[in-house]
């Protein structure tokens, strides 16, 4: 029997910095999203998060790492997510298969697509399992755009940084 993402527990949390010129007066940000979702078998994964689903949870000034509530212009950050940075784009997809503590992931966006493999730990119940990881994503591998700022003095590092907690039931 099949078990699916429970939704409301589980959460892909997504660490974006800036660089560039004017990188000291921009924000770090920390970017949620659910994921929904199935086990496949005893060890491999569909899953998707939805690109409009992406929220600013948290964000920091660039370097600072004193994280606090979203800067005042989370809501066109969330928009520029969906209109640019993830243009065409409704869903990312992900699938990955567990092996011991290891975890082959791969995660596509529209024609874009990495290949990842990471360190990951599983906790299995009757009729549950749990998955806690951490991993790196190449934003140019997903063929995300840069969001447009004036003169381009204000751009997100191609690496984010990914981390995953998924709860499944059945």
């Amino acid at each position: 029997m099949a078990l699916r993402i429970d939704s409301g527990r589980s959460r892909v949390v997504i660490e974006t910095r800036a660089k560039g010129m004017l990188a000291s007066l921009a924000h770090d940000l920390r970017i949620v999203a659910p994921i929904s979702g199935e086990l496949v078998g005893d060890e491999r994964c569909v899953a998707s998060v939805a690109v409009a689903s992406m929220r600013v949870d948290e964000s920091t000034k660039h370097g600072a790492n004193r994280w606090g509530p979203p800067s005042s212009d989370r809501a066109q950050i969330e928009e520029k997510i969906a209109s640019e940075v993830f243009r065409g784009v409704s869903n990312i997809q992900v699938e990955a298969s567990v092996a011991g503590s290891r975890a082959t992931i791969t995660v596509t966006a529209g024609a874009g697509r990495q290949q990842l493999s990471t360190a990951v730990q599983l906790e299995r119940g009757e009729g549950s399992a749990r998955v806690r990881g951490e991993c790196s994503l190449s934003l140019d591998a997903l063929r995300a755009t840069q969001p447009k700022v004036p003169l381009g003095a204000i751009k997100l590092e191609d690496i984010v940084a990914v981390r995953f907690d998924v709860h499944f039931v059945s």
